[in-house]
């Protein structure tokens, strides 16, 4: 089995290429399948239900462009905020790591029992993960993944081949238009940019 990881911001197009690729290897006679992996915390209603709050108004269609990206980026800044300022405790650091990482091995030791194909190509991952909660935590993604080494996600299993789609954050912006903040995409940006430690990344 050969695991195939597809990652890179929202709107980069990661969907649509690792779909594609999963078809055009079925067509070859291979069997592959696509399956969408970034963590959804088991908490996610609650989440929501914050972010909502956070929101207030909702938009319509013809919400003007500027005031939507100025909004956008001030939910994202207070979401941002208040997570800092409740992960600035070590405690709570820590009760969420050993959470957020469990909750996630459990969501993949589900996904990958299924898996039966010669390749297995995945719509975000491992990387995804770290990423996000390296943010969340404010720190260096780089070195937040060499600590995830000594958790529970040290026993996933690697992808044999990664791609990361780099585009700039305003293209993603641009094809997305779901919400997601401007600022949002540019934090990740940077990040998956830096992601080279493995010789099998290609960007």
């Amino acid at each position: 089995m050969t695991i195939i990881y597809i990652s890179g911001i929202d709107g980069c197009g990661k969907t649509t290429q690792a779909q594609r690729l999963a078809s055009r290897l079925n067509s070859s006679g291979k069997t592959a399948e696509y399956q969408w992996l970034r963590w959804e915390p088991s908490i996610l209603p609650v989440i929501r239900k914050i972010k909502g709050l956070l929101s207030g108004k909702k938009r319509t269609a013809t919400y003007d462009a500027g005031h939507r990206v100025a909004d956008e980026n001030s939910i994202h800044t207070t979401w941002k905020r208040l997570k800092r300022r409740l992960l600035s405790s070590k405690l709570f650091q820590t009760m969420w790591l050993f959470y957020a990482t469990r909750d996630y091995y459990i969501a993949y030791r589900k996904a990958c029992s299924t898996w039966k194909s010669d390749y297995i190509i995945l719509d975000r991952y491992l990387y995804d993960f770290v990423v996000d909660q390296a943010l969340n935590l404010g720190r260096e993604p780089g070195v937040f993944q060499q600590e995830m080494e000594n958790t529970v996600l040290r026993h996933a299993q690697k992808p044999d081949f990664t791609v990361i789609i780099d585009i700039p954050a305003e293209v993603g912006y641009a094809r997305k238009r779901d919400g997601t903040a401007l600022e949002y995409l540019k934090e990740r940006e940077a990040a998956y940019n830096n992601f080279s430690a493995a010789d099998n990344v290609l960007h």
